[in-house]
């Protein structure tokens, strides 16, 4: 089997279903390491798809993957979850729809694998995992460093690089606070939604850690 690197963010259920390594991915949600080569995959959940089309995030993402693609790296997009709730939900109509696919497509060049849920992205992931065959070795993900970032989205990095702080999180909590003030006093975190005990006793753990 090759090697399959799984983003710390990732769902705690794919990556317990998946023989992997877990690490912090500056690029993509999943690398595959193997004798036939090496993947590199962007995971969107289809509502998460929409979002970061408009927040424009999704776009710095596929130029993640294109200068991985530039390193050896062959990448791809898993687009998750039912594609009608974008039409009902979302306010996309088809032609928007088939213009996004074909930005990804034609565009970018990098292929599309649509799944219906996390248990079909399980079985796609474990598929190509034996296609690519045995990885001769473990080789550490590539770190891309992102150029031109304002000082809010390296905050927004250094938050997310935090486990159990996803890029939603991480925006919530800098709408409230700047980092210094959660590092001065991390009960601050309480305050913001979605965030409990677990995520502050982490937060703390890290800001405290030296080797």
């Amino acid at each position: 089997m090759s090697k399959i690197i799984v983003d710390v963010h990732e769902p705690d259920d794919i990556k317990e279903s998946l023989n992997c390594i877990v690490e912090h991915l500056t690029v993509g949600d999943y690398m595959l390491l193997g004798e036939r080569g090496n993947v590199v995959i962007e995971r969107k959940e289809v509502n998460d798809l929409v979002n970061s089309v408009r927040d424009n995030r999704f776009w710095e993402q596929l130029q993640g993957l294109k200068v991985l693609e530039e390193g050896g790296f062959r990448p791809l997009v898993i687009i998750e979850g039912e594609v009608w709730k974008v039409f009902k939900f979302r306010k996309m109509n088809l032609s928007q729809w088939f213009g996004l696919q074909q930005a990804i497509t034609v565009g970018y060049g990098i292929p599309i694998i649509q799944t219906r849920d996390k248990e079909q992205t399980v079985t796609f992931l474990k598929v190509l995992d034996s296609r690519l065959g045995k990885a001769k070795k473990y080789m550490k993900p590539p770190d891309v460093k992102k150029s031109n970032r304002t000082p809010v989205e390296q905050a927004e990095d250094m938050l997310c690089a935090v486990d159990l702080i996803g890029r939603k999180k991480a925006q919530d909590i800098l709408a409230r606070y700047t980092i210094r003030d959660i590092v001065i006093n991390p009960h601050l975190l309480a305050s913001v939604k979605g965030i409990g005990d677990k995520v502050i006793s982490n937060f703390m753990s890290v800001i405290t850690a030296r080797r």
